[in-house]
């Protein structure tokens, strides 16, 4: 739960760096996308632990860690503070 604070100074901020004016729309998109494991994980966790041992909840959190860590991954290989092409002001354009 400590490292999870981590996301704070990491993939959040990043909305803010690739699209400056649509952040705000950004992050909706990307926090309702993210909410399907919110969603999901109760599922998965009742049927990795069906008599609730020791054992089983000890692979709950592996897998939890594993998926966090590719994650992690993924986001450290390819994530980008450029601010994209689509969200920028072209001349002539007013602004909302």
């Amino acid at each position: 739960m400590a490292i999870s604070g981590l996301q704070y100074s990491g993939f959040l901020v990043n909305y803010l760096d690739i699209a400056p004016p649509f952040s705000g729309t950004v992050l909706g998109i990307g926090n309702t996308i993210s909410c399907l494991a919110g969603i999901v994980s109760p599922m998965v966790t009742s049927a990795l632990t069906p008599h609730s041992s020791q054992k089983e909840w000890q692979s709950v959190l592996w897998v939890t860690a594993g998926i966090l860590g590719a994650g992690s991954l993924v986001f450290s290989l390819f994530a980008s503070g450029k601010v994209q092409d689509w969200a920028k002001y072209k001349k002539g354009e007013t602004k909302a």
